[in-house]
């Protein structure tokens, strides 16, 4: 498992940290060997600094990873689509505590109900 994180720290505006701290899922873009742009949907999350998606290096993001840092996430607010935030720039991959990233990122989305 790795963490990905922006290498330098991005300015959020304080208006839009809800859309990388509520359970959104954000469209996070990489760039494939070819060159293409390969967008998937991830669930994101924010250190107060940077917003950090988690993904295995195994699998196809991990690997474009790898290859070319270079990224963009696009987070959309689901109830006003005209309210979003998108970062572009190159990422960073962290190994160390991931597979908790991973753990706190689950229990974030994926909630159990109260019975």
């Amino acid at each position: 498992m790795t963490s990905i994180s922006a290498i330098e720290p991005v300015a959020i505006p304080g208006s839009h940290v809800d859309l990388l701290t509520r359970a959104l899922h954000g469209v996070f873009t990489t760039i494939r060997a070819d060159g293409q742009p390969q967008s998937s949907l991830e669930w994101v999350d924010f250190d107060g600094a940077c917003p950090r998606i988690n993904t295995a290096l195994e699998q196809q993001t991990g690997r474009n990873l790898l290859a070319n840092p270079k990224v963009s996430l696009l987070a959309v607010d689901p109830n006003d689509t005209n309210r979003y935030l998108q970062i572009q720039g190159d990422a960073e991959l962290i190994t160390d505590g991931a597979v908790e990233h991973l753990n706190a990122m689950t229990r974030k989305y994926t909630p159990r109900s109260a019975h």
